[in-house]
């Protein structure tokens, strides 16, 4: 992906309390995005258990070149948690040997508190070598809107060494983030704050992002294929120049992007 990283920056101004972001929303193309994590390491994931194994024996022969998978190394129930904003559906590969039925189980979540079990399907199996099976694991019907969290179970099992995780790939929707919280930023400069007074003067908007010092303050979102970025913003006064947005695809080098906003509405 070539712009991973949006930066998006208040300048200073002794108003500190102006303007406040209300909302962001990326643009991404195309909307619909596939992560997929080959599950080499952990880097990808939000959070798993302790009793897995990232095993490479037996590549070229039952597991059809695939040099790291997710096994358990204990008999326990082992998972794998993901964590994006707005996730559509999932699809992992698996390898098995004997039956897989009823031991690979899917939950999602809004907010890593609150899980919800969905019923998952797979594909026709097919046989690669010495009694194992490669097959493919999806939902029924996608996920529950509002999905934040995903989590992959593998059932406890006596023969430890199945099944196997090859693969896990997430379909992510479009990404607003409302500003309630800084769960889906990357990271952000510590004079910025939620600002949750005088809903009056916001249309009813609880939370929105606003200075402290009189100083310019930034956050950074972290997500694939951004091609743009859309931002419900309050000002007293002009807001030309005070508002900024920069892409990086490293994180380090950024880039100015140009933008422009529609004729303001008064509030109140």
């Amino acid at each position: 992906y070539t712009t991973k990283y949006l930066k998006i920056t208040v300048a200073n101004d002794t108003a500190i309390y102006s303007p406040q972001v209300a909302q962001v929303q990326l643009t991404r193309s195309p909307i619909a995005i596939y992560v997929t994590d080959e599950l080499n390491d952990w880097n990808q994931a939000f959070a798993h258990s302790t009793g897995w194994y990232l095993d490479s024996g037996n590549a070229g022969t039952i597991f059809e070149g695939d040099l790291s998978r997710l096994k358990r190394s204990v008999d326990t129930s082992e998972y794998v948690t993901y964590h994006y904003q707005n996730v559509k559906d999932f699809s992992s590969k698996v390898y098995y040997y004997g039956a897989v039925d009823g031991k690979i189980t899917a939950y999602t979540s809004p907010d890593n508190s609150t899980w919800t079990a969905v019923a998952v399907t797979h594909d026709t199996p097919v046989a690669t070598s010495g009694g194992w099976y490669r097959t493919n694991f999806t939902t029924a019907s996608g996920f529950p809107a509002g999905t934040n969290y995903f989590k992959l179970v593998v059932a406890n099992d006596t023969r430890i060494y199945t099944p196997q995780i090859s693969s896990i790939m997430l379909e992510l929707g479009q990404f607003i983030d409302g500003l309630d919280g800084w769960n889906y930023s990357l990271s952000h400069t510590s004079n910025l704050t939620f600002d949750t007074a005088n809903t009056s003067f916001f249309n009813g908007d609880t939370s929105r992002v606003k200075r402290t010092t009189d100083t310019p303050e930034s956050m950074v979102y972290n997500y694939p294929n951004i091609s743009g970025v859309s931002l419900k913003v309050y000002a007293i006064g002009s807001v030309d120049g005070k508002v900024n947005a920069y892409t990086s695809s490293d994180g380090a080098v950024w880039t100015a992007l140009s933008l422009q906003h529609d004729t303001p509405v008064a509030t109140s």
